[in-house]
Formats: C-alpha cells, sequence, structure tokens
C-alpha cells in the first residue's frame, strides 16, 4: 500500500507593515463614488434602461433622481 504524506501546514506570513494598511483605513467621503450591490427582476432593470436611455441620462442618475424624489415626498 502506498503511505500518504500529510499536506503541508500553510503559513499566513508576517502582517503587513503599518504604512501597507494605512491606506486601507481611510473613511469615504461623500463626493465618492462607491458600489451599492442589490438585485431587481429583470423587467425592471429592462424597463428602467430604456427610461434612462429615452431620457438619454446614466441609469445611475435616474436612480438617484428616483430616490431623491421619493425621499422629498415621503
Amino acid at each position: 500500500m502506498a503511505t500518504i504524506k500529510a499536506p503541508a501546514k500553510k503559513r499566513k506570513g508576517p502582517p503587513p507593515s503599518e504604512e501597507t494598511t494605512s491606506t486601507n483605513l481611510s473613511k469615504v467621503s461623500d463626493t465618492d463614488i462607491v458600489a451599492i450591490n442589490f438585485k431587481v427582476s429583470a423587467e425592471f432593470r429592462k424597463k428602467m434602461k430604456q427610461y434612462a436611455a429615452e431620457l438619454s441620462i446614466p441609469m445611475v442618475d435616474l436612480l438617484e433622481k428616483a430616490v431623491q424624489e421619493y425621499m422629498e415626498r415621503h
């Protein structure tokens, strides 16, 4: 019967230096563009994309305007 060696233990290595980590800990400013992740139905996306195209604006601008108007009304 063949002998099977145990897999080598993986080591994480030394932690990064403080200079390296200090660049990813800053807060995002209110004017930065950030990702938002949620799902909608294919039909909703299609309607939104068509309406944004009719207005010649990006979908993100349409979404921002729609949410802003909704917040003003409620």
